[in-house]
């Protein structure tokens, strides 16, 4: 004769071991809070880390775009008019006359002649 199997037992059978009881209240309930705590930390730290790299970048940018304008860019304008002002100067003795060829380069001749007998 076979014993018969206690309520508990046949309970406990039907309801898979309460294995699925103890699984949401041992691991999926902890996993959850975790999960949300997670949540939570990656909304406020870890987006607010990234918003405050963006403007820190954006900041950058901004002081790269001020010291190019008013610079780099000035210093290239200031360069290029300074450059033509020097065109505009050393055409200015090319008239085409031999004799003011002469004159110049006696002159010239004249203040190298004045640099090295003041240097010595």
């Amino acid at each position: 004769a076979v014993a018969p199997v206690p309520r508990a037992v046949v309970r406990g059978a039907r309801n898979w071991l309460y294995l699925e009881r103890f699984a949401r209240i041992a691991v999926a309930g902890p996993v959850l809070s975790l999960a949300r705590a997670l949540a939570v930390f990656d909304d406020r730290v870890i987006d607010g880390a990234v918003r405050r790299t963006a403007r820190g970048g954006l900041a950058a940018a901004r002081l790269a775009r001020r010291m190019d304008d008013h610079g780099i860019d000035a210093a290239v304008r200031a360069l290029a008019s300074g450059t033509r002002s020097l065109g505009r100067w050393a055409r200015r003795p090319q008239t085409g006359l031999l004799h003011q060829y002469y004159a110049q380069a006696a002159v010239g001749f004249a203040a190298l002649v004045l640099i090295i007998l003041l240097v010595r």
